[in-house]
């Protein structure tokens, strides 16, 4: 990582579908999620102690330049979200900025859903 060597540090990751569970029904997929998770808070414990921060964001139905504009007319799709809506790319961004900032000196090992509500719903 590198990050103990300058005396601390934020160390972030990114994983779909709000905690690994949503609708990615496809074993391998679920597996690759937790092992993120996983992994995300094996690094907070051993990384811990130098003052670097491992988190995961873990975000779902963000409308990307890729799924272009017609993502939000999928059938069904935003009432799967609690605030009944798609997210925004600058809506992940800024959870990254705080994670990154002096204002999360004291997070650590968190998965973070940036999911407008659907791992709460699925719960």
């Amino acid at each position: 990582m590198g990050l103990g060597r300058q005396g601390g540090g934020d160390h972030r990751r990114g994983v779909g579908d709000g905690e690994g569970v949503g609708q990615d029904i496809r074993p391998r997929g679920r597996a690759a999620k937790a092992g993120v998770i996983a992994a995300t808070k094996a690094g907070a414990l051993e990384y811990g102690a130098q003052n670097i921060r491992v988190n995961v964001i873990c975000p779902v139905f963000i409308l990307t330049e890729i799924m272009g504009a017609a993502g939000a007319d999928i059938p069904g799709i935003k009432e799967k979200a609690a605030l009944l809506r798609a997210g925004l790319p600058h809506e992940v961004a800024e959870v990254g900025a705080f994670l990154a900032s002096d204002r999360a000196s004291f997070v650590t090992g968190a998965v973070i859903p940036v999911d407008g509500g659907w791992s709460t719903k699925l719960a």
